[in-house]
Order: structure tokens, then C-alpha cells, then sequence
């Protein structure tokens, strides 16, 4: 998948279409020193929508969450992906290698559909059902005939219970043939939740999968998502930095607004680009690959975002 231009591989990625930004623009220094003395004058502090970040911007925000005994929250898990006792999870280089796709209710024109589908040379479309499930898996080779690999597309929609039989099946498959599902974002609907996934991970020593991290005196234990899990609601200051504003829990939980999308609420704004195409930052895709958002990282700016909450970092210094 090396050859696909910066643009494709960016759109493959379902990554909304931004509109130009000026990629180097950084928050005031008032505003930092806004932000940062109500995040030292915090009782229960809170960094949610980091699924809103690179993984620089993410470095950054575990680094000022030490610094704070802040929980961190990021765009929780897909129910599917959460419950289902048996996967089959492929990436796009391996569905592209397939002898046949299959598409359960995706439409043609989804990025990640469109591009399949120029690399595999069977295409079948199936609906997106319990009943398609079943049919399919009661008679399957009128259509999988000779196919050695087969990749499953799922709708970005997908019921639960659809995808979970479709998984189901794939494991049963395999000892004949191998078998291989993703679903994708819907086109445009992306961020960087495998990233922020992937990344906290690793960084905290515990995995966000049900949406959150709470602080403990030992580290970072898993709480669930945000706004929902007991962490976010006692929260009473939050530094969101999702795509788009967050709810907030309570009506007394000040809001700190880092991105491009404004929100009129916000007691500090701290404007930065987001994801935006051409920053020398990085994500990672949600089958895996981590991908840059420039073509020359040495050449392009640094994301402002992470600069900023490693500056806030710096700021409010230790909490214990």
C-alpha cells in the first residue's frame, strides 16, 4: 500500500475533508496561562476527546494527566468490538489480497469499498442482516466457489449481532480457507481512535477499552467512557480536544476547548488544527498502520496541539 499518494492514503483513512488551516498557528500565551491555572486549581481534572489528537498530541496529553492525577477519556470502542467472543479482524493490505470480497452492505462508493474493489477480482454484495447471515451460511459455495481468501467488508453501520455472526462464521472458515473482516468508519467520520486506543496503551500500562483512564496514586485504571463513567462526572474542569465539542457532564464542569471546532461555552480556548492534512504528525489508521499527515515530517510544522499540552505540562507542575 506504499504507493497511493498522501491524499489517497488520507482518504482511505476516512478522515473528514478539512478545510485549509493555517497549520502552524499556536493558542496565545495568555490563553496557555489561562488554561493552565484552572487545571492547578482543579479537584477532579479531566482530558477527554483525545481521540481528537495525534499520536505527538497524545504523548503530550498523558504526560500533562501525570502531571495533573487527570483521567483521561477518548471516543470509546464500537459495542461490536467490545463483546463479540470471537474475531476474525483483517487490515485493508490483506482484503486487498483476497480472491474475493465480499460486501455486506457497503455502498459502492465508500473510500475504502472503492479501493477494494480496483485490487480484488470478485466482488459479491450482500445486505447488511441477520437473514444474508444465513443464507450465505447455509449455501456458501454458489459464491465462494474456489476463493482461498476471502475478505469481509462490514457497513460502518453494522448491527452488532450481524457483525458478530459474521465474525463467527470467518473463525469457523479458517481451517479451510482464510477468511478476513473489517469494518471501516463511515467516509469522512474518522479520527484517530485506534491511535488514541493504541497509544494510551501503551503510555498508562492500561487499556482504554471501555473509553476511559482514571487516575489512582499507582497509575491508570480503566474507567468507562465519558461522559457516563463516575471520573467524568465529578470532573470540574476538562481540556476536550475532540473533533467536535463534547457534552459536558454537569453544568458545573468548566470547559478548556483545544481544536478548530470552537464552543461557545468555553471558559479557555486554545485553538489548534485538529488532524489536519500537512502537519508533521501522525496517526494510526483503524486497521493498524500508523500513517504521517505530511509527506516530509522534517519539512512540515509541528502539531500545535502537542506543543501546547506539553507547555501546559511544564505549567502545573507535579500532584504529587
Amino acid at each position: 500500500m506504499g504507493s497511493e499518494s498522501l491524499e489517497e492514503q488520507l482518504r482511505l483513512a476516512c478522515l473528514p475533508e478539512l478545510a485549509p488551516a493555517e497549520l502552524g498557528r499556536a493558542p496565545e500565551e495568555a490563553a496557555i496561562e489561562a488554561a493552565a491555572q484552572r487545571l492547578r486549581a482543579a479537584e477532579a481534572p479531566a482530558l477527554a476527546g483525545l481521540h481528537g489528537l495525534t499520536i505527538e498530541g497524545l504523548r503530550a496529553a498523558h504526560a500533562l494527566a501525570e502531571r495533573l492525577g487527570a483521567s483521561l477519556f477518548l471516543e470509546p470502542p464500537e459495542p461490536d468490538a467490545l463483546f463479540r467472543g470471537v474475531t476474525a479482524s483483517g487490515t485493508l493490505a490483506e482484503l486487498a489480497a483476497c480472491d474475493l470480497l465480499l460486501r455486506v452492505g457497503v455502498e459502492a462508493g465508500h473510500p475504502v469499498a472503492r479501493w477494494l474493489a480496483e485490487r480484488v477480482e470478485r466482488v459479491s454484495d450482500l445486505a447488511a442482516t441477520s437473514e444474508a447471515v444465513i443464507a450465505f451460511r447455509d449455501e456458501p459455495d454458489a459464491t465462494l466457489a474456489d476463493a482461498r481468501r476471502v475478505g469481509v467488508l462490514l457497513a460502518p453501520d453494522c448491527d452488532p449481532s450481524v457483525a458478530s455472526q459474521w465474525h463467527r462464521w470467518a473463525g469457523r472458515m479458517q481451517r479451510s480457507r482464510r477468511v478476513f473482516v473489517l469494518t471501516p468508519p463511515a467516509a469522512g467520520g474518522a479520527a484517530d481512535e485506534r491511535g488514541a486506543l493504541e497509544t494510551l496503551t501503551w503510555l498508562a500500562g492500561a487499556a482504554p477499552d471501555q473509553g476511559g483512564l482514571r487516575a489512582t496514586p499507582a497509575g491508570f485504571a480503566r474507567t468507562g467512557p465519558w461522559p457516563s463513567a463516575p471520573e467524568a462526572r465529578a470532573s470540574d474542569v476538562v481540556l476536550d480536544a475532540a473533533p467536535a465539542p463534547l457534552p459536558l457532564p454537569n453544568d458545573k464542569t468548566a470547559r478548556i476547548r483545544l481544536g478548530a471546532a470552537r464552543a461557545a461555552d468555553a471558559a479557555v480556548t486554545l485553538p489548534a488544527p485538529g488532524l489536519a492534512p500537512g502537519l508533521g504528525a501522525r496517526i494510526m489508521r483503524f486497521d493498524g498502520p500508523v500513517l504521517w499527515l505530511c509527506e516530509d515530517p522534517d519539512r512540515a510544522p509541528a502539531d500545535p496541539a502537542a506543543a501546547t499540552l506539553f507547555a501546559l505540562a511544564e505549567r502545573v507542575g507535579g500532584n504529587g
